[in-house]
């Protein structure tokens, strides 16, 4: 399998490359290229295109024989088994003459999977262009506790190199960050985590005062249950030209069943919250099982 890649829009397109001179043919035939129209719009059997093109069945037949003989289009059966009907492939088709030269060598695979909205900035040209901060695992911050659930930031920094790569240090704790600029994603509670702590004032999803409780100023909604978590994006209060993603929990299960919705729906994520679509922020249930996260409910 080949791609068409389009450098500016950064999307990829599979394809097969025709070498056959009759499969070229095939291809652009009036009827068959009306076949492959109708067949591209949802799957059909011989005789409903035979009806559509006004065109007796049999010859039906023959042009989508040939279709399948040269792989433009399946044919596929019912549940049952007995009746056949016929879709097409999902790809493109390229002519390639031996004149033409390549003009890459080696792609990476980053080119192909353009990130997620909420990481519009975080990664770029194929780079992560951000700092993962956690908290401590010593004892810090007011009540002097230590983060439970700092381990994690590798399965963030797995998540990010989908769609791109890093020389740089990617990994902080909020002990030793030497700087609050740039794009942060900030991981573990307000008790546990002192830029998060900073950070709860200008979410739109956050701690109360006490850390014992998540409430929404989307949805008024509030929640204690240990499992519960939340992924806000917003502007970085302290350079206001970059962006923060915090993953918090009430506990380090709730921190988990965010970092868990972040590694899987961060395409979920990026629509927004169901109350504002505008506002990039989620609350998120972790199921658990075996003291382990294995799937997670959206609250809001």
């Amino acid at each position: 399998m080949k791609y068409i890649y389009d450098i500016k829009s950064k999307i990829a397109i599979p394809t097969e490359v025709l070498k056959d001179k009759n499969a070229i043919k095939v291809l652009t035939h009036p009827i068959r290229w009306k076949i492959l129209e109708i067949l591209s719009e949802k799957p059909m059997y011989p005789l409903k295109i035979a009806k559509s093109l006004k065109l007796h069945e049999q010859k039906i037949y023959y042009h989508l024989r040939l279709l399948e003989k040269n792989n433009f289009v399946e044919r596929k059966k019912t549940d049952e088994g007995v009746i056949t009907y016929y879709t097409t492939k999902p790809v493109a088709y390229s002519i390639i003459p031996k004149w033409v030269k390549t003009k890459l060598k080696e792609i990476t695979i980053n080119a192909f999977l353009p990130p997620p909205h909420i990481l519009d900035g975080f990664i770029e040209d194929g780079k992560i262009n951000c700092k993962i901060v956690a908290g401590s695992t010593i004892p810090h911050g007011k009540l002097k506790r230590i983060s439970r659930s700092s381990y994690i930031v590798g399965e963030i920094a797995v998540a990010l190199g989908r769609f791109g790569s890093s020389e740089e240090q990617l990994v902080y704790t909020d002990m030793n960050l030497d700087t609050k600029k740039g794009n942060l994603i900030v991981i573990s509670g307000m008790h546990v985590n002192t830029l998060q702590a900073e950070l709860n004032k200008y979410l739109p999803i956050k701690f109360d005062k006490s850390g014992n409780k998540i409430i929404s100023t989307i949805s008024k909604e509030e929640y204690s249950e240990p499992n519960t978590g939340f992924i806000c994006r917003i502007k970085n209060p302290f350079d206001k030209t970059k962006s923060v993603i915090v993953l918090a929990g009430l506990e380090s299960s709730g921190t988990k069943a965010a970092v868990y919705a972040f590694k899987k729906y961060l395409p979920k994520i990026s629509k927004g919250n169901m109350y504002n679509r505008n506002v990039m922020a989620k609350v998120v249930y972790g199921v658990e099982k075996n003291g382990k996260i294995e799937s997670v409910e959206f609250l809001e």
